[in-house]
C-alpha cells in the first residue's frame, strides 16, 4: 500500500454519528499520526545514510559528508 493509497482511504472514513465514535475515531486518528511520524523519522534515517554512503563512494571527503 502506498502513502497516497493510506491518505484516500483516511479521507474516505466517515464521521461516527455519536461522540463515543468520534472520540474513538480522533483517538484512532493521533495514533496513526504518531506511527506515521515514527515511519517519517526512520525513513529519513535511512535516507541520510543512504546519502553519506553515496557521497563517500563518490569519494567526498568524511568531514563533508551529510552537508
Amino acid at each position: 500500500m502506498t502513502v497516497a493509497e493510506v491518505a484516500r482511504a483516511l479521507a474516505a472514513v466517515r464521521p461516527a454519528s455519536d461522540s463515543a465514535g468520534l472520540i474513538s475515531q480522533i483517538r484512532e486518528l493521533e495514533d496513526a499520526k504518531s506511527a506515521l511520524a515514527a515511519r517519517q523519522a526512520r525513513l529519513s534515517v535511512a535516507f541520510d545514510l543512504l546519502q553519506r554512503r553515496e557521497q563517500a563512494d563518490a569519494g567526498m571527503p568524511a568531514a563533508e559528508l551529510g552537508a
